[in-house]
């Protein structure tokens, strides 16, 4: 009240000052009539101004008081959420680290460690939420992963991984062909599904030649040689043709005889039996003679080849054994040759 009344008696002083200063007027008969009537309006303007000022008074008087009410209740509620966050924090059981409070109009999240009166002053801020309790937040445990997979132990079906290998989502190691052996140490990660394998991830080769037994048509093969796609060792052959009545082996026939040698290098395993045939021009002693001498021919070439002399055999066959007809020219020409038998010589190795 003391408020509103300054502000009348102010008012009421200014209204005083300015007829003080209003300078005199000399009244005459017929100005006094008009200076009544001019009175009159001047009265009841001044009356409305002053009503209103006083209704502006009374409402600037009464908005100030509903402000500091409003301030001294919002200062209660501040002082008893003070006292109540005080009190759970000494009854709790959760370390006063894992105590928040969180501004629910901005988001801010404030440690409990930290002076509690900061702490209200910067996140109230006048909130209409300053009323709500902090809560008290337990952290979440921390996951243990001993093999350092990234799959935590809990849900880690294979929790001794060695370090840096990859593993799915159960913590064990890929493996492509699923044949129980791991991709990292898996040598043949192809392996078709079912098949049985060693710890290498390999089907099983009992004889060591490269097919794998499930494939191997021959599982026995002596190690002396290779062997073809379903594991049975493989062969050669090697023939030469000659001139009537000659032994000398041709041109046209050394790469042959080359590729032949080469072939008894790889496969050890085999000794030759190189024999000789004529046609039937001559006498059979002649042509005996002639028979021997071109599979001794073609012995010392593949010895020249660096086959030992020990694997070869050579024998003349005479025209014993035609494989053409005699009576012409291209039988007789066929007939005059050398063959070559391969004899195995190990049965296990």
């Amino acid at each position: 009240m003391s408020f509103k009344l300054s502000v009348i008696a102010s008012s009421i002083l200014i209204m005083a000052l300015n007829a003080a200063e209003m300078p005199a007027t000399p009244i005459t008969p017929q100005a006094s009539v008009v200076a009544g009537e001019d009175s009159a309006i001047l009265a009841t303007e001044e009356a409305a101004r002053q009503k209103e000022i006083t209704r502006k008074i009374e409402s600037a008087t009464a908005k100030k008081i509903k402000e500091q009410e409003l301030e001294k209740t919002e200062k209660a509620k501040i002082a008893e959420n003070k006292m109540e966050v005080e009190t759970a924090k000494k009854t709790s059981e959760i370390a006063p680290k894992d105590w928040h409070k969180t501004n629910m109009t901005n988001g801010i999240e404030y440690d409990a460690n930290k002076t509690v009166d900061a702490a209200y002053e910067k996140s109230i801020n006048k909130s209409e939420y300053s009323h709500i309790l902090p809560v008290a937040v337990e952290k979440a445990p921390v996951e243990i992963d001993h093999d350092h997979d990234g799959v935590p132990n809990s849900i880690d079906k294979c929790p001794t991984t060695p370090l840096g290998r990859k593993v799915d989502s159960t913590g064990c190691e890929l493996d492509g062909d699923k044949d129980g052996v791991v991709d990292a140490d898996d040598k043949c990660p192809t392996t078709p599904l079912g098949r049985k394998v060693d710890i290498n991830g390999c089907e099983p080769d009992s004889d060591g030649d490269g097919v794998f037994d499930m494939d191997d048509q021959c599982p026995n093969t002596p190690k002396l040689f290779k062997v073809n796609p379903v594991g049975c060792p493989i062969t050669a052959i090697l023939k030469v043709n000659f001139d009537t009545n000659k032994y000398n082996i041709k041109g046209q026939y050394s790469e042959d005889i080359t590729k032949f040698a080469q072939f008894l290098k790889e496969n050890e395993g085999y000794n030759a039996i190189v024999s000789g045939h004529t046609d039937a021009i001559g006498s059979d002693e002649s042509n005996m003679v002639l028979s021997q001498n071109r599979a001794n021919s073609v012995k010392q070439a593949l010895v020249k080849q660096g086959i030992n002399t020990s694997r070869l055999s050579a024998i003349g066959e005479g025209e014993n054994r035609p494989i053409a007809d005699n009576l012409t020219v291209e039988g007789r020409a066929e007939n005059r040759r050398i063959e070559v038998e391969l004899k195995t010589i190990v049965t296990d190795k």
